[in-house]
């Protein structure tokens, strides 16, 4: 019944269709025709341009998921205070992070943070004592926002950060 009625609404809208093309004259038949031909080409245009996106951020996700080193259980001990566990990070990882990046990185092995629904806000407050005691160092990259988190000895004497380390930044 649903299906017969479908069907029936769908051939009232081609009539409809038809209708209105057989009313319109034939250059605005043509034009019609050349305005969704275009329109047509222009979403195949951006349909490739998506598709390229897609794989270019799949390919960035591959390599950041091949290059960041998965944190052993072993090696992480939940008795160290924060400070020590956001100073592990960084080494382990061996690479400048984002607040979010460390955040993901120590949230499976911290009950605290895997059931907070302010992860961000839970975590801050213990990246900037770590920043205050000087084991870790917010470093300001030009042109992004926020703040990539080093270890001092990543920085020369200038306080800025060496090329080795700046090279291993990912979404510049």
């Amino acid at each position: 019944m649903e299906r017969e009625r479908e069907k029936s609404d769908e051939l009232a809208a081609k009539e409809r269709g038809l209708l209105f093309l057989e009313n319109m004259d034939k250059t605005a038949v043509i034009k019609k025709y050349l305005d969704l031909e275009a329109d047509l080409k222009n979403a195949r245009n951006e349909i490739e341009i998506l598709r390229k996106l897609l794989i270019k951020s799949s390919d960035e996700y591959k390599l950041l998921k091949a290059t960041n080193p998965h944190i052993d259980q072993a090696d992480y001990n939940k008795s160290w205070g924060w400070v020590n566990k956001i100073v592990f990070v960084l080494k382990k990882i061996n690479r400048p992070l984002r607040s979010s990046e460390i955040i993901n990185f120590i949230t499976p092995y911290e009950p605290v943070l895997q059931h907070s629904h302010y992860r961000a806000q839970a975590f801050s407050a213990n990246l900037n004592k770590a920043v205050k005691y000087d084991r870790v160092k917010a470093y300001k990259l030009s042109g992004s926002r926020g703040y990539y988190y080093v270890l001092p000895t990543w920085l020369d004497i200038n306080g800025q950060l060496a090329k080795e380390y700046e090279d291993k930044i990912f979404f510049k």
